[in-house]
């Protein structure tokens, strides 16, 4: 009898004794996206087709670049290639050293200027789908090779459009590092969410413009990154597909968020007569995001971006 009992008593020890799955790390590995590039030897010539459905063909590596927007600038130098940068953006801020190089925007970056494009003799211009004009099509005309970098609404998204530049500037290694990086970064602070219970938990709206009521929708990469220092993006509970979305203050008093975030001065959502009983404004809970540039850029730092978020919403977590 007893030796018909051990195979099962057997079974039993070792189902009883096998380490438990670690939830934590499962729920960070569903939140932050996988990196699955893989550097080749260098691919010149280059052919690739742009945000705008433009084709580039490029010869062989760019040594001379001009790039009309922030994000692209801080990807560059993050691949190690600020040194062929030629031209930039007027807002263009970050890292410090961007300040040497030549301005090709007027001051507020509203307008091109083709010609200063043009003397510089770039052999790639960088620019941006959030801000495409007939100044492409021109120095398209004289020959200059333009690629429309996407504007990115997710993480995985922004790993692509770096892994699209390096691959323009022949910095692949470089950006499976900075991809790597990013995700290492994401975890750790997806982990140290982790110890939040469901009941403290917080709905987040984050305003993108306080003034005429632009929001993070649950499409954009807002969402995610309130997801991984765990927080909800109150919009979830709306039918919405724009990715920063309009919305009237009567949706917004539906939805009666636990955390609202604005990029603008927090009396202008206090001093709304119809929050006086949101929750958010209640409870004193209407923050100013001081590190706007990480949470606009969706770049190398967008980690930078995610911690600041903790940090608002979850100061005894995430701490300075």
């Amino acid at each position: 009898m007893y030796k018909k009992m051990l195979p099962m008593l057997c079974v039993m020890l070792l189902v009883g004794c096998a380490p438990p799955v670690n939830e934590t790390t499962q729920q960070t590995e569903d939140i932050v996206p996988t990196v699955s590039f893989k550097p080749e030897a260098s691919i010149f010539p280059f052919t690739a087709r742009d945000a705008t459905g433009e084709v580039l063909n490029l010869p062989e590596r760019p040594k001379r670049v001009v790039s009309l927007a922030p994000v692209n600038t801080e990807i560059v130098y993050a691949l190690g290639a600020g040194e062929t940068l030629v031209g930039r953006h007027a807002y263009d801020d970050y890292p410090a050293e961007v300040s040497d190089v030549p301005v090709v925007t007027s001051n507020v970056g509203m307008s091109i200027n083709v010609e200063e494009i043009i003397a510089l003799e770039p052999d790639v211009v960088l620019a941006h789908a959030s801000y495409v004009t007939s100044a492409l099509s021109q120095l398209r005309k004289m020959d200059i090779p333009v690629y429309v970098v996407s504007e990115a609404q997710s993480i995985s998204e922004t790993y692509d459009i770096i892994w699209g530049i390096a691959q323009l500037l022949d910095r692949q290694k470089e950006a499976l590092r900075i991809c790597e990086e990013m995700n290492d970064d994401f975890r750790a602070l997806s982990m140290q969410a982790a110890e939040l219970t469901p009941e403290r938990r917080k709905k987040v709206l984050y305003e993108v413009d306080s003034v005429h009521l632009f929001v993070a929708g649950s499409s954009s990469f807002i969402t995610e990154l309130l997801s991984i220092i765990g927080a909800d993006n109150v919009t979830n509970e709306l039918d919405l597909t724009a990715s920063f979305p309009q919305l009237s203050e009567e949706a917004l008093l539906t939805l009666n968020p636990d955390v609202i975030v604005t990029t603008g001065e927090v009396l202008q959502v206090t001093n709304r007569k119809s929050f006086a009983d949101i929750r958010a404004v209640k409870e004193n809970r209407v923050y100013q995001v001081e590190q706007q540039d990480v949470l606009s850029r969706t770049g190398p730092r967008l980690p930078e971006g995610a911690k600041a978020l903790g940090q608002l919403i979850y100061p005894e977590i995430f701490a300075q």
